[in-house]
């Protein structure tokens, strides 16, 4: 995974949503290439579309979204 603007990988949860999709989008355009956690599939290819990495998972379960991560935001 390439890290943007020179910093650590960011891990936002519930980025399918209203919010979390907002979140994304505003990391992008900051330069950074976040992770989007989601619990289904609902929203992802939006996520994709915007350049988010996408995992399926969730805070109990988040498999390798973490791997790397310095920053979570929830």
């Amino acid at each position: 995974m390439t890290d943007g603007a020179g910093s650590g990988s960011i891990l936002v949860t519930g980025a399918s949503g209203f919010i979390g999709r907002a979140v994304i989008k505003a990391l992008i355009e900051a330069g950074h290439r976040p992770r989007a956690l989601v619990r289904n599939r609902s929203g992802v290819a939006a996520l994709r579309a915007l350049g988010a990495e996408v995992f399926r998972g969730s805070l109990a379960q988040p498999g390798d979204s973490l791997d790397g991560v310095e920053t979570v935001v929830n």
